[in-house]
Formats: structure tokens, sequence, C-alpha cells
């Protein structure tokens, strides 16, 4: 594992940097492993929103039906990921919260180079609107960051918005971060970066299976 290439320490930009003291904090960040979500912890560095004395919880809530679009994303086959649901639906080592976890601490990994010393992976299952509102509840962060999925107005009248419903019902202030076209557009530039340790992390997934 050690000549593993990982994200290099550009792939978020260098934290704010405050002259005076700077209170602690606990703040939730909703990810989902998307560019989307790159982009919106990107800027929330870039404007202040998070600094290097928080407390910051990565959370990302995983439904089974969300489970092999991850894995696709991420360059892995239908049918590994398959394998891998089955594994985990007979209770074997909670492969899917596994495999989320690894992959969201290569980001971790990059903030902690940037100076976030105190930044830790919340991965849960279930439904992302109840599950952010009931984690919200049991840690009671200063405030929790999201972004907006861009639903028309049709969709989002169907559908619903996971931010709209966090606003409604979490417990503490909620910091919905709208993203322009080219702050998604310029998170491309680092998609080759990512989709290559998604492929080294499939690798490694692929030979442990064989092992197992």
């Amino acid at each position: 594992m050690e000549d593993i290439a990982r994200l290099p320490t550009n792939f978020m930009p260098a934290p704010v940097v405050s002259n005076g003291p700077t209170p602690k904090r606990t703040v939730v960040i909703a990810y989902d492993h998307t560019n989307q979500s790159d982009a919106l912890l990107a800027k929330a560095i870039r404007l202040g929103m998070i600094a290097p004395s928080d407390d910051i919880r990565i959370l990302h809530i995983i439904c089974q039906d969300e489970f092999k679009k991850l894995f696709q994303n991420t360059g892995m086959t239908e049918s590994y990921a398959s394998h891998y649901i089955e594994r985990e639906d007979s209770g074997h080592d909670s492969a899917m919260v596994v495999a989320a976890d690894m992959i969201v601490n290569d980001i971790i990994d990059v903030l902690d180079r940037n100076g976030f010393k105190n930044v830790k992976s919340e991965v849960l299952r279930g439904d992302p609107k109840k599950s952010v509102i009931d984690y919200c509840i049991q840690c009671r962060p200063t405030y929790i960051i999201t972004g907006t999925r861009g639903l028309g107005v049709l969709k989002r009248t169907l559908l619903g918005s996971v931010s709209d419903y966090i606003a409604k019902h979490c417990p503490n202030p909620v910091l919905i971060l709208k993203l322009t076209p080219e702050e998604l557009s310029s998170r491309e530039e680092q998609d080759d970066q990512k989709k290559t340790r998604f492929t080294q992390l499939q690798n490694t997934l692929k030979s442990k299976g064989r092992a197992a």
C-alpha cells in the first residue's frame, strides 16, 4: 500500500489564515463523493467557512440503491459492486461502509496535509434526509454545510430537495452553498487524479476479495 499514489495536496485549496484566535467549532459537511461535493468543500475552505482549528465531520449517508452508483462513479464494474452488496447483506464486515470510508479517507489525507488536523469521516447507511437530521440531533454541530443538486422547479416539487429538508428540520444552523458553473467545471481538472486513485482502490479491493 506504501507505493500507491495519493491525491496531491493541491487537490484542495490552502485554508484561510486568521490573524486573531479562531473559536473551536464542530462543522458537519454533507459529502457524496461527486465533483459537486469536492467543489463544495473547496469553496468552504476558500471562504473560511471551515478552519484548521475546527472539529470537522465529513458526513456521507449511503443507501442500498446508491451503492452501485457510488462505485460505478469510481470506475468499479457493476458486477463487482453487486458482489460487495451481497457480502454486505450476508453481514460480511460491513463492506459497503468500509469501502465508502476508504474513499473519503483520501480527502481527509489531503486536508491533513493542508493543516486540517481534526477531520473525521462519518459514513452511515439510511435515508439521506432523515439520517442527516438524526446525526445532527446526536452531535449538535455548530452548523452543517450542504450544497444543492441543481434540480429544476418540477423535480424539486416532485422529489423534494435534501438541502431544503435539512434546512427545515435540522436543529442547528444550516449553510447551503450554491456553486457556480465555473466552480463546478474547475473540479474537472482534478477528475483524472481522483479517477486514478479510485482505480487503485478498486484493484486493492479486488485483491482482498480474492484472498478472502
